[in-house]
């Protein structure tokens, strides 16, 4: 679990330091960890092998479940602000929700849990 936190962290150090990144960004790049993460969660499960294999399998699903409930979070409280005539609309708040739903598919895939469900309408509502 600590490996998988400390690449993402190193990752969001060299997003914000390196690159500049700032503001409504911040919720595509989670968007895309979440699907990158949840796309190496999926490559796992074809493989198999030593225990450690399903460790981080249970690492990657749940930083991954981390990072898409503070996507949602955040972009909910910006359609919030935008709806209330506080916050501004970006291409990044368009694009984040989708990004998410992709995400969000992708771990429900052949997986009937209707949490995951709520989920992915929360993200359809948060856009």
């Amino acid at each position: 679990m600590t490996t998988v936190g400390l690449l993402l962290g190193l990752m969001a150090s060299l997003l914000g330091d390196g690159l500049g990144m700032q503001g409504d960004s911040w919720y595509g790049a989670g968007a895309i960890a979440s699907l990158l993460l949840w796309g190496t969660h999926r490559w796992l499960a074809c493989r198999t092998g030593p225990a450690l294999l399903a460790h981080y399998r249970r690492a990657l699903d749940g930083w991954s479940w981390g990072l898409s409930i503070l996507v949602l979070l955040g972009l909910t409280t910006e359609a919030s602000l935008i709806y209330g005539s506080v916050g501004n609309s970006s291409a990044a708040l368009l694009l984040t929700p989708l990004l998410q739903l992709l995400a969000l598919g992708l771990r429900q895939w052949g997986d009937g849990v209707i949490a995951r469900v709520y989920l992915m309408a929360w993200t359809l509502n948060s856009g």
